[in-house]
């Protein structure tokens, strides 16, 4: 993975939003090559902007299950058990005085169970995954995962490729318009008196103190809902609901 690291001016005399200068900005080359050397350079003068390579990001866009987990045997304990049972019964009764015991007969059965239990196999928990990711320069990859639990990443997140890592969703953002929205719109308008005012950005909020790490309702992408922590959600660019 390769990426543009620009390290922020903090020497800009221009008020830009709300946001200290030094903080990170994620975007990827698509963006960036979209937007102009002056918008650039507003960024720059506010944030460490993060390009990253729009070859190596992208978004879920469908996920088939196949469940090939197989149930363990115990075949060879059975085995063993009647063949330590019949050695037992053979060897008690071919003596002229035959010495039968009920107690040494289950303890015959049960060493060849124990035996023969090595022979089994146990059983095996395994899901195999197959995502369709589209990346950000269009092209579209199927990659394989095979995982010890049924749970998939959702559709229409972000993730990295090929490692399938979940994304913030401002990563897999393509949308040039959209982004001068967001980073743009918050800019320092100038009174006639030539007094600067600053336009505040309010910040999404929930109607209660959430815990970092408290469970929450997060909307990633579109479409795709999850139960997640509350840092995670926020982290990843999703909306709590």
């Amino acid at each position: 993975m390769w990426h543009i690291r620009i390290i922020a001016v903090l020497t800009s005399m221009i008020p830009f939003g709300v946001h200290a200068a030094g903080d990170m900005l994620r975007t990827n080359d698509v963006i960036w090559k979209a937007l102009s050397e002056a918008e650039k350079d507003r960024l720059r003068s506010s944030y460490v902007v993060d390009v990253a390579n729009g070859r190596q990001y992208g978004t879920i866009i469908d996920a088939q299950a196949v469940d090939e987990s197989t149930p363990g045997t115990n075949v060879g304990a059975a085995i063993g058990q009647a063949y330590g049972s019949a050695m037992y019964i053979d060897n008690a009764f071919k003596r002229p005085n035959p010495n039968y015991s009920a107690t040494n007969h289950v303890g015959a059965a049960l060493l060849g169970a124990i035996l023969g239990s090595a022979l089994d196999a146990p059983a095996v928990r395994q899901f195999r995954f197959r995502y369709t990711v589209r990346s950000l320069d269009g092209s579209t990859t199927q990659i394989d995962r095979v995982e010890a639990q049924p749970f998939r990443q959702p559709l229409g997140v972000c993730v990295s490729v090929p490692a399938l890592t979940i994304e913030p969703q401002g990563t897999c953002e393509t949308s040039a318009a959209e982004f001068r929205v967001r980073y743009f719109s918050q800019e320092a308008t100038v009174s006639p008196p030539g007094k600067v005012v600053k336009k505040t950005a309010v910040r999404p909020s929930t109607s209660k103190a959430v815990e970092a790490n408290q469970i929450v309702k997060c909307r990633l992408g579109e479409t795709s809902i999850v139960y997640v922590e509350y840092q995670s959600c926020l982290n990843a660019e999703g909306k709590v609901l």
